[in-house]
């Protein structure tokens, strides 16, 4: 394949997929209203990366230009357009992921925007609960128990928000099992023509189950609390 063949595929190629935006980037902001902020930092650094290309490319011709020596301009014009070649890649990539930014954002008007000033720092908490409560739940999941970090953590929160985050930590928990198990019992010999495409109806023993998780959350929770007691006290001893 030749260069030319190459760089017309890659010329179709996104950089960033919009799946991969959407799912990976945006999601994992919490909160709508630090997903908005976000995007909308990554459009000001996406505009100024582009315009610092284009600069950057315009500078190295007009230094080309300048040069005066008939076989050091040519061998100089050949480096700068090698060059030039891979900072038009990287232009063309960002032009690629501004347009998927400004994609998400138009979605929006203007008074959606000014809500984003007003609303950031009142849904903090449901952000953080939702975040915590994520975190804890893969942990819970995949270790049967929260590390002390994370709980930390979760102790920071003010007690309203700490109760919406253990509820969030079973849920998620719950949804995460289910959908494994059902995952797991589909791959068989006699496999199904397709794979579970949402989570498995809740039956009435994953409400006991929850319940066991938020159990476990609570004995995590004041397990860690009388250690950090313990500690205070042996401190205060050897003082």
């Amino acid at each position: 394949m030749d260069i030319a063949k190459t760089r017309e595929l890659l010329d179709k190629i996104p950089s960033r997929t919009d799946y991969e935006f959407r799912n990976f980037e945006i999601e994992s902001q919490g909160s709508w209203h630090r997903q908005m902020r976000y995007a909308l930092r990554q459009k000001e650094s996406l505009a100024d990366a582009i315009d610092k290309i284009a600069a950057e490319i315009e500078l190295a011709e007009y230094a080309v230009s300048r040069i005066v020596d008939t076989n050091e301009q040519a061998i100089q014009a050949r480096i700068v357009a090698a060059n030039n070649n891979q900072l038009n890649r990287d232009r063309s990539d960002l032009v690629q992921q501004m347009a998927q930014v400004d994609a998400w954002l138009d979605v929006y008007d203007d008074s959606e925007f000014e809500d984003v000033i007003r609303g950031l720092e009142l849904n903090e908490g449901d952000s953080w609960s939702e975040t915590l409560g994520r975190e804890i739940g893969v942990e819970v999941l995949t270790d049967k128990q929260a590390s002390k970090s994370s709980l930390m953590q979760a102790s920071m929160l003010p007690l309203a928000d700490y109760k919406k985050s253990v509820i969030i930590t079973n849920q998620f928990a719950g949804f995460l099992k289910k959908t494994a198990e059902q995952a797991e019992n589909s791959v068989a010999v006699n496999r199904p023509p397709s794979m579970p495409t949402q989570a498995p109806e809740v039956l009435p023993d994953a409400v006991a189950e929850m319940a066991e998780l938020r159990d476990k959350m609570f004995e995590a929770v004041e397990a860690a609390s009388d250690a950090d007691s313990k500690e205070k006290k042996k401190k205060k001893k050897k003082k």
